[in-house]
């Protein structure tokens, strides 16, 4: 896997209100290894809907993420009201959901690389049957100029 894709979706239920004289105002904050993404903030709305995608490159010794749901605040600093981990499984694009954040996650060139992995071993099969009738071929040649 060379990179690892993830949409953040939604929220699968509302946040209880944290401003006090106006809706949330929310972001997402994903966290892999060392590397950071974050959603735009969806002002006054506590059921946001992002279906924003980032791609992260792939780090071998990490195995999940770290999903981090936030209230932006103008006048004080953002306000964590969720952190949750997700584990990593190879595959292809899936959906899943963290704490109460709907995603897809996965590798975007899964099917294509199982699919080449798939040519390259009926492209080896190939070149043993080649190898094999032209090994037969050469023997059949030797026993033909043997002969005149």
């Amino acid at each position: 896997m060379d990179k690892l894709y993830i949409k953040i979706k939604q929220l699968t239920e509302s946040v209880k209100q944290v401003d006090w004289l106006t809706k949330n105002d929310l972001f997402v904050l994903i966290i892999y290894g060392s590397q950071f993404r974050r959603t735009n903030i969806k002002w006054d709305d506590d059921e946001p809907v992002w279906n924003e995608i980032f791609l992260f490159d792939t780090v071998s010794d990490i195995s999940y993420i770290t999903i981090e749901l936030y209230d932006e605040n103008n006048w004080s600093p953002s306000k964590c009201l969720l952190k949750s981990k997700l584990l990593l499984e190879k595959g292809g694009i899936q959906s899943a959901v963290v704490g109460i954040v709907s995603i897809d996650i996965g590798d975007p060139n899964y099917e294509q690389q199982q699919e080449i992995t798939i040519l390259n071993n009926k492209l080896k099969e190939q070149q043993g049957t080649i190898t094999i009738l032209n090994n037969k071929l050469k023997d059949i040649i030797k026993i033909i100029t043997c002969k005149c």
